[in-house]
Formats: structure tokens, sequence, C-alpha cells
């Protein structure tokens, strides 16, 4: 028998216009199962209690977890950030120095441009012997396919085109 079915005997025999008939021993047997029960039912709220309070702490616990994520995870992307503004600020001054080490290249061409013009306008005012051997110690450092470089070769060949002619000449 359960508490329940107690509940309703102990109501059926307290209204007399009612018909229904219980025993002592029915109802001492019922009582002494539901103190049972009740201990059983306070068991279990003190178990739903304990869990309860399980809970607000896991959930606290889980709370600065999160927290504390959130927070590296701002530090992260504020990291990050700040670390791809430094990679353009580099990248930025690698450009500017690219751009100024071509730009002093390019100077650099133009004047030795300008000193093989001249050098190759003296040579061909001298004498064609002093002219070959001051022409074969210009070298340049430059790529083959640079205006200077193309100029070199071309004075170079008109010097040896020239040598055979005075060599004639002198003889």
């Amino acid at each position: 028998m359960t508490c329940e079915n107690v509940f309703v005997l102990f109501r059926f025999q307290s209204n007399p216009d009612l018909s229904v008939t219980t025993t002592a021993p029915a109802a001492a047997a019922a009582a002494a199962s539901c103190s049972s029960n009740v201990d059983y039912a306070q068991h279990l709220k003190q178990e739903v209690e304990r869990l309860r309070h399980e809970l607000v702490l896991q959930q606290e616990i889980h709370e600065k977890k999160l927290a504390k994520l959130r927070l590296e995870e701002q530090n992260a992307k504020s990291e990050n950030l700040r670390l791809q503004r430094k990679l353009q600020v580099e990248v930025d001054r690698r450009q500017q120095l690219y751009k100024q080490l071509s730009e002093s290249e390019s100077s650099l061409e133009m004047d030795e441009e300008r000193a093989l013009n001249s050098k190759m306008k003296l040579d061909f005012q001298r004498t064609s012997s002093s002219s070959s051997s001051s022409q074969y110690n210009l070298s340049r450092s430059r790529t083959a396919s640079s205006p200077a470089f193309i100029i070199n070769q071309t004075s170079e060949f008109l010097q040896r085109t020239h040598l055979p002619s005075t060599h004639n000449s002198m003889e």
C-alpha cells in the first residue's frame, strides 16, 4: 500500500457517509510503509538539493571558463591585429626600400651611361691605340640588357673594326 492509498483510506474512515471499512492492522502497516516512503522522499529531496547545488557550482565553473576563453580570444584577436599591422608596416617599408634601391640603381646606370658616352667621345677623338686600351678597361657590373652594357659592347665592336684599318694605314 502506498502513502496515497493510506491517505484515501483515512479520508474514507473519517467520513461516516462512505461505506468503506478498513482494519486497524492494515492501517498501521500502511502508516509504517508511509513513514519509510517519507524517509525515502526526504532522501530524494536532499539528493535533488545536492544535485541543484552541484549544478550551480558547475554552471559557475563553466561561466568562469567561458569568460576566460572569451578574454583569451579577444587578446588573440588583438594580438593578431597588432601583428597584421606590424607586418603591413614591414611590407610597406620593404616596398619603399625596393623602390629607393631601384631608383638608386637607375641613377647609377644613368651615371654610368653618361660616363661611357663621354668616354666614347673622348676615345674616338684620341688616337686608335690609346682608345682601344682604355675601352677594354671599362667594365660593367650590370645586366647584359642594360643600355650601358649595350653601348660598351657596341663601342668595343667599333674599336675592333677600326683597329685593322689603323694598322693598315700605319704600314
